[in-house]
């Protein structure tokens, strides 16, 4: 779904689309998001409907910035964390538990990965949300396949597409309580990372 954004006064835009992010969390936690409406959230940002949709053509616009938003907190976890990794198929598989064990714990994902009406929307591989978590693990991938980690007979979009999915699959299934965190990191070192790697030489 393509924004209907306004590029005029970017200052007053983003002080606009500012409040009506947060008056979308505070609706999220006052009605959960599936009941949650546009009308609620012009409300409780006290602004206009119209002005809710000049920056957000509906709420699937809307829910995929909060995602997008949550998103780059995790991410900004995910580095600080990663960086005690002691080698390649370390720092992917803490980056990974660390993206599902976080998005668990966040009052606002664990409700999307519930409903799988709403996870369609921000797994829509045009959603932004979608596009960040692609760009992420496409750089990292990227860099991974340059210094020689990854097996040569698979593509970075294999990888990142594996990856993508095996995120959304374990997040739903740490969600619905049917997996504690030491078999979650159990299956994503060996068998969601192992496979990717470059097997040593006579191996």
């Amino acid at each position: 779904m393509t924004s209907t954004r306004s590029h005029a006064a970017p200052e007053a835009t983003t002080t606009i689309e500012q409040r009506i992010l947060d008056a979308a969390f505070a609706c999220f936690e006052r009605f959960g998001v599936g009941k949650t409406t546009m009308d609620d959230v012009a409300r409780t940002a006290k602004v206009s409907r119209q002005s809710v949709y000049r920056h957000f053509a509906g709420k699937d616009d809307l829910l995929d910035a909060v995602c997008c938003r949550e998103a780059v907190s995790i991410n900004q976890v995910v580095r600080k964390r990663v960086g005690k990794a002691d080698d390649f198929a370390s720092l992917v598989s803490e980056a990974l538990f660390v993206i599902i064990t976080e998005g668990n714990r966040n009052p606002y994902l664990r409700q999307i990965v519930g409903s799988p009406t709403l996870q369609a929307v921000v797994t829509n591989p045009r959603s932004r949300a979608y596009q960040l978590n692609v760009s992420y693990w496409h750089e990292l991938m990227e860099r991974a396949r340059e210094a020689g980690h990854l097996a040569e007979d698979i593509t970075l979009d294999e990888i990142v597409g594996w990856l993508l999915m095996m995120q959304s699959v374990l997040q739903v299934r740490l969600a619905e309580g049917g997996l504690g965190e030491p078999d979650l990191r159990r299956l994503i070192s060996r068998f969601t990372v192992a496979p990717l790697l470059q097997r040593p030489s006579g191996g």
